[in-house]
């Protein structure tokens, strides 16, 4: 899936490296102990905060943040977001829909066929369509 995860925490090496084993991570968990990553990303407002809100940044291939995420449990947060972008990389594309011109010209179609219909007291085909196509399309030989 081309996805890396990388955690960042304000706490110093050694309480990092507990919360990360006790928590199963298997991605690194970077020490930032002077808030700096967390006031770039907005995990703090200043670097006098002392603490950093817990937070996901997904940043794109191209350095881009993709979407931004306030407010997550670091322990659950990782497993469902990878879970939702791989059930997202693995649905088939979405049918795409007709363009708006030809619904409308399919609804002025049947609003013709029921206006003839209920004028003339019967369904009148051949006012529908071209009088040399019989009714599949197909050109007629008896025109």
């Amino acid at each position: 899936m081309g996805v890396r995860i990388v955690g960042v925490s304000n706490d110093a090496t050694a309480p990092n490296a507990k919360f990360a084993g006790e928590c199963g991570f298997s991605y690194p968990l970077l020490c930032d102990e002077s808030l700096a990553i967390s006031v770039a990303y907005g995990a703090a407002d200043s670097k006098d905060d002392g603490k950093a809100k817990r937070i996901a940044v997904h940043i794109g291939a191209n350095g881009q943040v993709v979407s931004y995420h306030p407010n997550v449990v670091a322990r659950e947060f990782p497993i469902s977001y990878l879970a939702k972008l791989r059930a997202k990389s693995q649905k088939p594309p979405a049918p795409k829909a007709p363009p708006y011109g030809l619904i409308a010209v399919a609804v002025v179609a049947v609003a013709v066929a029921i206006a003839l219909y209920v004028r003339s007291g019967q369904v009148v085909v051949n006012e529908l369509r071209p009088p040399d196509l019989d009714v599949t399309g197909a050109a007629s030989a008896e025109a």
